[in-house]
């Protein structure tokens, strides 16, 4: 078990990498949707770090925690109305949304229609969205390419894309750590 001041977790260490993340991707201020929260971690790092209060965590599942603003839903629907929120962020869970009949299409037009300015995505599925057969032999110019051109057929003219390069500590594969950034104009 991993304890962070209020934060409190299983196994899984990356609730660590927060600060090293967000410090390179500011969090817009206004309310955000964490989709795909588990147990609502991203969120109440949040609060604990007091970036924001305003948060509302949904995930598949049935996980109420106690305190925590927690929806039961999918990506697929999400049950808010168009533009109910400043920003989105999916930490680790894009690609749990896609499969069994249910598109990146489906799921980005979603993130749209409930985001009015940001959608942040990290890690980016880079298995999925590039083009390169060995990423840790690809350059980061041709891996960026390829994941700026999948977030272009995913979004329409309104939104436009930017990478974040993630350089963390310890870590021998930085140039494949990434976060999408999808900003509307």
């Amino acid at each position: 078990m991993h304890t962070l001041g209020e934060l409190t977790g299983g196994d899984l260490a990356w609730v660590y990498l927060y600060p090293f993340v967000f410090q390179k991707i500011p969090i817009p201020p206004g309310k955000i949707l964490d989709l795909g929260s588990n147990d609502a971690r991203f969120a109440r790092w949040l609060k604990s770090q007091h970036i924001t209060q305003d948060v509302i965590s949904l995930d598949i599942r049935d996980i109420r925690i106690l305190g925590e603003n927690f929806i039961r839903g999918t990506a697929k629907h999400l049950p808010f109305r168009d533009n109910a929120f400043t920003s989105l962020v999916s930490l680790f869970s894009l690609p749990m949304f896609c499969g069994n009949n249910v598109s990146e299409e489906q799921i980005f037009n979603e993130m749209a229609r409930v985001t009015k300015a940001q959608i942040i995505i990290w890690p980016v599925p880079l298995g999925r969205w590039t083009n390169q057969k060995v990423l840790d032999q690809s350059t980061d110019s041709q891996i960026n390419s390829d994941i700026l051109k999948r977030a272009k057929t995913l979004t329409d003219d309104r939104w436009k894309a930017k990478i974040v390069d993630l350089s963390l500590p310890g870590s021998s594969y930085n140039h494949l750590i990434k976060a999408l950034i999808i900003d509307k104009e």
